[in-house]
């Protein structure tokens, strides 16, 4: 995977000219601009849908997101912008496959164990047993 953490690039916008700054879980381009400073736009690798590379003498990149935004930026260096972009996103699925199911807690556990002691001793049929054991794992699907 590409270390895109801490990179940063010179990138321009519609309205003005600035850098990108990527991070653990977004990106942000801020405006070089003196009079428009305030200008900043954050975009969250889980809120990307796309990114698309449109050629010409400076090339665009088209960032598609998931509610339908599409942020322009215009640079020389697209495809590694591109790449800063979709790494982030594969380090979100990544750290998510990681992650792995929930444990149960102790306390789900013992509740399991005395169903099926219940359940063993004829106090609850196996229907009850069933539903009660489902309702208690379905907090971990």
């Amino acid at each position: 995977m590409i270390d895109y953490i801490g990179k940063k690039m010179i990138v321009d916008t519609r309205s003005s000219d600035g850098g990108a700054y990527f991070e653990k879980d977004y990106f942000e381009w801020r405006s070089r601009n003196t009079l428009r400073s305030d200008l900043t736009i954050r975009i969250k690798y889980s809120d990307v849908k796309e990114v698309r590379i449109i050629r010409g003498r400076k090339k665009r990149v088209e960032v598609y997101l998931n509610d339908g935004t599409v942020h322009y930026f215009w640079l020389y260096k697209a495809a590694t912008f591109a790449q800063f972009i979709n790494a982030g996103k594969e380090a979100l699925t990544h750290k998510e496959e990681i992650k792995g199911p929930t444990p149960i807690s102790d306390e789900d556990l013992e509740r399991l164990s005395k169903l099926s002691g219940l359940h063993k001793d004829g106090v609850l049929s196996e229907e009850e047993f069933q539903n009660q054991k489902e309702e208690i794992l379905n907090k971990y699907r």
